[in-house]
């Protein structure tokens, strides 16, 4: 009480009114709140004084208050409250530039002491030069700037404590720097990367890859967009000259070419393939360019020239395998008259698509049978499909991976919810088998009362789409429902064994999704036939799900199921031949002709246990093969196929159990080894004349000396000192085998060793063969089909993504044609 009363009547006083009032208190005066912020705030900054000021040893406080301080046990009350007086007047009365004032006197002083410290290292020799105590250099500073001098004492004497906090930052930096050829090579590596795995062009320059880099490799900054972008045009011109010289050196390649269009932008990709020195096949892209305009011939035409005379190889094609489509077959067929090689996965899509119908829009059932002629039928049907020749199947689409993966890998199901689905039986069991039994009689009376309606095209097409149609609308409905789902998941884990793959939908472009769908459907059998019978026990269901599940739209009897088991086995032939001839390693016309042979036997074998709807879908399917098979192909390729197949020594095997076959087959490769000695014998005069005409020119200045002269004058000088002369000549002359003689040894040597390779057996027996070596190179290394293109397709697809939408058609063509820029060095294998 008594310390307020007194700052009361402290407050009355004039003198402190006219200390109030006093100019280093009109702010406070102006704001109170503010007076009490200044108030705290200079208490304690004198807090900070006190600490700084003692350490730097100077005499700026107060002493009465030092000592006062000092002895706070002998303070009365009285005196309390004058120092509080006293201290608030001086409050008051010190204003901020003596504060600061005092700061700059301190720091002056700690600079003072810092220079005195590092100069008693120098002695002056001039006015700017000082000479070192510890290594006796002198040093040159300007105006007596001491930074020289620290950086000296840092970077020399390891005295980092003494340079200033940017020379050690600037120090550090130069430290961190990489050498240029270093930062070179990674950048070399940035620029692979991004061409190899398709990434950004600025992925390098982001903050975690930023940060990445600078933990593995200090110093070094990842290059930037501009960069790559510069560096990809310098290292595809760069390739494009070593690609040049590389094909000059190799005698025949064989090329693919196919149209891509993506949002409205098309792209014409050529991909070359050849043999190396050990007989192994170096698939190359040589062109991947914008396509501007209609898919016209001569555009075609125009670029695949162009593009094998940019490479100067016009003259070693020895095959264009192209797609059905009808501009591009008139454009080979320009370039290469009768030497087109049809694609086979092609053909293989339009047998299945054209001869089963799974997508052909059929409203209602024709009850009346049209009179149509095969020959009209398969124009129409050509027609449609030379507009959607770069869309047939290669592979499973990755959509239908994923969910594959995602119906594995993604059940939320416990222990709990799996019990629902293993042991349970139906509540009546004799019901249940009755009902089986009138199936079965269903299925009986159906296949005798309409055996001849089965046999007709047209039945077999509505019949097989309304099947397919309801598997789709079946599958569509189990996924849409995520209890649904869940049961189906869990029920085919409860089986044993268990069912891996889930239930897909197929895509309308690609038929070997149709044929993943029928197969996961068939294999869902028992879990199908359980939703629709008792949908109820599906938990998490409303009762309007519970009637469209049991509904007969969803209810497969078994004659349903025969004939998806029947469409099932009728395909997976054609599914396998797909995937042998679109492998990663680009089969050639060798695997194709045993690929047609298997299906061709496949489609002709009939059997007394195969049902109507079976032989029916071999029939249309029959009419296909023979219609793109054997009336579309052409007989150059036919023959190159049989040829291929004999030569290869795995597929030679296949062969020799069929007389008639290889027997042509030897036949058409003893023209081909003639065609083939001519072409070497032409091309050997050639040379020949070349260099005639180059040693006359030489020979004429400088003569050269026989050697058949040196070799007599050696054996004369044998014979005078007595020793024998060898009667074998010096030059021994190889002796070539005939046609005949080469397809003995080769006969004989695969008959021998069944477990011969292609390119180890040819690279062996180059030598002792080398015409049928020459016609190896020249037919046996044409694809089967044109799946590099599409595979090329792929690649690009994945790099013009939706993330990378605005880059350049150029830049594209540039990251697809480096892709294979390290296939260049197999060719020296």
């Amino acid at each position: 009480m008594t310390t307020k009363s007194n700052n009361k009547n402290q407050d009355d006083d004039p003198a402190s009114s006219n200390s109030i009032h006093s100019p280093h208190n009109l702010r406070r005066n102006q704001l109170q709140s503010g007076g009490v912020t200044k108030r705290s705030n200079s208490s304690r900054s004198r807090k900070d004084m006190s600490v700084v000021i003692p350490r730097t040893s100077t005499n700026n406080t107060n002493s009465s208050m030092s000592h006062t301080t000092s002895n706070p046990s002998q303070l009365s009350s009285g005196d309390g409250e004058q120092l509080l007086d006293s201290s608030d007047t001086e409050e008051m009365e010190h204003s901020e530039d003596e504060e600061e004032a005092v700061v700059a006197l301190q720091q002056a002083a700690t600079r003072k002491a810092k220079q005195a410290s590092i100069w008693s290292h120098f002695d002056q020799l001039d006015d700017n030069i000082y000479m070192c105590h510890l290594c006796f250099k002198s040093i040159k500073v300007t105006y007596h700037n001491d930074c020289n001098l620290r950086s000296h004492l840092g970077r020399v004497h390891k005295m980092r404590d003494v340079m200033y906090s940017s020379q050690r930052e600037q120090r550090a930096k130069t430290s961190n720097q990489i050498k240029p050829e270093k930062k070179r090579e990674l950048h070399e590596a940035a620029l692979d990367c991004i061409i190899t795995d398709g990434r950004p062009f600025g992925d390098f320059r982001r903050l975690g890859m930023s940060k990445f880099l600078n933990v593995i490799c200090p110093g070094y900054r990842g290059p930037s967009r501009k960069t790559i972008r510069r560096r990809l045009g310098v290292a595809y011109h760069q390739y494009r000259q070593q690609l040049r010289s590389t094909l000059a050196h190799v005698n025949t390649i064989a090329i693919t070419v196919d149209i891509w269009t993506k949002n409205k932008q098309s792209f014409i990709c050529l991909t070359g393939h050849a043999f190396n020195k050990k007989y192994e096949s170096i698939p190359l892209v040589l062109g991947f360019r914008h396509f501007a305009g209609p898919h016209k011939s001569k555009s075609i035409k125009k670029y695949i020239l162009y593009e094998l005379k940019q490479l100067q190889i016009e003259d070693k094609i020895c095959a264009i395998v192209s797609d059905n489509g009808g501009d591009i077959k008139k454009a080979v067929n320009d370039i290469k008259p009768d030497q087109r090689i049809s694609c086979i996965t092609h053909n293989i899509n339009l047998v299945v698509k054209n001869g089963l119908g799974l997508w052909e829009k059929s409203e209602k059932k024709k009850k009346t049978i049209q009179q149509t002629t095969t020959d009209a039928f398969d124009d129409n049907s050509e027609s449609e499909n030379d507009t959607q020749s770069d869309s047939y199947a290669i592979e499973v689409p990755e959509e239908v991976e994923d969910e594959a993966m995602s119906d594995t890998e993604n059940s939320t199901d416990s222990e709990g919810e799996s019990d629902d689905g293993g042991g349970n039986t139906y509540d009546d069991e004799s019901n249940a088998d009755a009902e089986d039994e009138a199936e079965d009689d269903t299925a009986n009376e159906y296949a005798t009362d309409e055996d001849e309606q089965l046999l007709q095209p047209e039945n077999i097409h509505y019949l097989l789409i309304r099947l397919v149609k309801r598997i789709r609308s079946c599958i569509v409905n189990i996924r849409c429902t995520r209890a649904v789902s869940d049961y189906v998941k869990r029920e085919a884990k409860s089986i044993d064994p268990p069912i891996k793959a889930g239930l897909v939908t197929d895509l309308e472009i690609r038929w070997n999704t149709t044929f993943i769908m029928i197969d996961r459907f068939n294999t869902h059998r028992s879990i199908v036939d359980d939703i629709n019978s008792r949908p109820f026990k599906i938990a998490h269901t409303s009762s309007a799900q519970q009637i469209k599940l049991g509904s007969k739209a969803f209810e497969f009897t078994n004659n349903d199921w025969f004939r998806i088991t029947d469409l099932h086995t009728i395909l997976k032939p054609f599914m396998m031949a797909t995937t042998i001839v679109s492998a990663k390693s680009y089969p050639t016309l060798a695997a194709t002709y045993s690929v047609q042979y298997a299906l061709r036997h496949f489609l002709w074998k009939t059997s007394e246990n195969d049902s109507i709807w079976f032989k029916s879908l071999q029939t249309c399917l029959r009419e296909k093969f023979h219609l793109y098979f054997d009336e579309k192909i052409g007989q150059h390729q036919k023959n190159a196929s049989l040829i291929a197949a004999f030569l290869d020594p795995v597929e030679y095997h296949h062969l020799r159990k069929r007389p008639v076959e290889l027997e042509a087959a030897i036949v058409l490769l003893k023209v081909e080894m003639e065609q083939e000695a001519k072409r070497i014998a032409l091309k050997v005069r050639t040379s020949h004349s070349r260099t005639d005409i180059a040693c006359d020119l030489s020979s004429k200045t400088n003569p050269p000396k026989k050697e058949k002269e040196k070799e007599n004058n050696i054996d004369s000088l044998f014979s005078l000192c007595g020793i024998a002369v060898s009667s074998v000549p010096t030059s021994s002359i190889q002796k070539t085998w005939s046609i005949n003689e080469e397809i003995g040894f080769y006969i004989s040597s695969v008959n021998t060793d069944k477990q011969l390779m292609f390119a180890s057996f040819w690279f062996n027996q180059e030598k002792r063969l080398p015409l049928m070596s020459s016609v190896v190179r020249r037919i046996n290394i044409i694809p089967a089909s044109s799946v590099p293109c599409e595979s090329t397709f792929s690649v690009a697809g994945y790099i013009r993504r939706k993330e990378r939408c605005s880059l350049s058609p150029q830049a594209i063509r540039y990251s697809m044609v480096l892709k294979d820029r390290h296939k260049l060095a197999l060719f020296d294998h």
